[in-house]
């Protein structure tokens, strides 16, 4: 661990716009340093999931983020806003940048196609620059 910083997560406020307003995350803040591993852990229903989406912005209506900033600081002294990022940014920086282990893991596999062929539809779509012999 160096202690250099890889993501910086401040004030980060999440609700879920319902009839009343559901404040899931309130003022969470934390450092992610490169060489570390973050598990969030908490109670059941606590929002460690809303957060998790929140900083990745995976976010889906009623869910919202109302304050906050996410910042990513890349190996190249750039500092990247991950909440201002536009879409085709967004798409870019998720799979260049980070990635997220999602609870349903096991399912994120279909097991009736091999993962092969899995993995050449990741490439096709994130790499289209990629040939066929490179992304086998």
């Amino acid at each position: 661990m160096t202690g250099d910083a890889v993501l910086t997560a401040r004030n980060v406020s999440i609700e879920y716009e319902v009839d009343p307003p559901v404040k899931a995350v309130r003022d969470v803040s934390l450092t992610l340093n490169r060489g570390e591993i973050l598990g969030l852990a908490g109670e059941s229903g606590c929002g460690k999931t809303t957060l998790a989406y929140g900083m990745n912005r995976l976010l889906k209506p009623p869910a919202l983020m109302t304050a906050g900033e996410v910042v990513f600081h890349d190996r190249s002294g750039v500092d990247i806003d991950v909440v201002g990022l536009a879409d085709e940014e967004l798409r870019r920086f998720r799979w260049d940048k980070v990635s997220m282990v999602f609870q349903g893991a096991m399912n994120s596999l279909n097991p009736v196609i091999n993962i092969r062929a899995q993995l050449f539809d990741v490439f096709t779509t994130h790499r289209p620059e990629m040939s066929k012999r490179q992304k086998q």
